[in-house]
């Protein structure tokens, strides 16, 4: 009923103010999609950013992870070897506080210190 009562009372207008109130209804129709295209372009904006950083972030922390297990994996092998906790400390930079959990979870496992190597004793033995 009320788009009716509109119509009627815009067709009461002069032809100048019809003009008027429609240049008027245009520019605010006009500013309303000014507005949402400003939103929409921001928030893809936005969202390919966060996009970008996050995968940034993510290889970040994957070459992080890397080369932590390898470090881990050093230590194992140098305390496999029986080599000195500094030594390993120097060569790693992990803690001795890592150091000494990788030790106990590699006698958990059941992993001797000091095992023959190939042909080559690396315990406290010498090389026979």
């Amino acid at each position: 009923m009320q788009e009716f009562f509109d119509v009627a009372e815009f067709l009461k207008l002069s032809k100048d103010e019809q003009f008027a109130y429609q240049q008027d209804l245009k520019s605010k129709l006009d500013y309303v999609n000014v507005l949402r295209y400003a939103k929409e372009t921001a928030e893809e904006k936005g969202f390919n950013k966060g996009l970008e950083t996050g995968k940034k972030e993510g290889i970040k922390e994957g070459i992080e992870k890397g080369e932590k297990k390898a470090k881990i994996e050093i230590a194992k092998n140098l305390l496999r070897a029986n080599m000195e906790i500094d030594f390993i400390i120097k060569s790693t930079n992990l803690t001795k506080e890592e150091i000494e959990k990788i030790k106990k979870d590699l006698w958990k496992k059941g992993v001797k210190i000091g095992q023959k190597v190939d042909k080559f004793w690396l315990g406290n033995e010498k090389n026979s």
